[in-house]
């Protein structure tokens, strides 16, 4: 499982812990173990925060709230918003405006 682009995996796979694992031919269970020995993170807390990595990477590329869900087939926008806050402190849109904004002053 070394050679495993993890990051491209989850985002394939939508975030799904058990695609992931059926993609790669183990179990789910074997993924588990593998992430706790390797990472001391479940795979599915690592799945989340990559794929609300990616909609981080594409909200500063001006994607609205409801493109990123689409582009990264999220259950929905109220689950984008809602764990997109857990990890960042802010709204998607309200991180981008923010964002954004810190950009423009880093150009004066």
């Amino acid at each position: 499982m070394e050679t495993i682009d993890w990051e491209d995996l989850a985002i394939k796979c939508h975030g799904n812990v058990d695609a992931m694992a059926a993609t790669i031919f183990v179990s789910r269970k074997t993924m588990e173990r593998h992430f706790h020995e390797k990472w001391n993170i479940s795979p599915a807390r690592w799945a989340k925060r990559v794929v609300l990595n990616k909609a981080l990477e594409l909200l500063r590329q001006g994607y609205s709230n409801k493109a990123v869900v689409g582009d990264l087939k999220l259950c929905s926008e109220s689950w984008l918003c809602r764990e997109f806050k857990k990890l960042y402190g802010a709204s998607p849109q309200s991180y981008r405006l923010l964002d954004h904004r810190d950009d423009a002053y880093r150009t004066f």
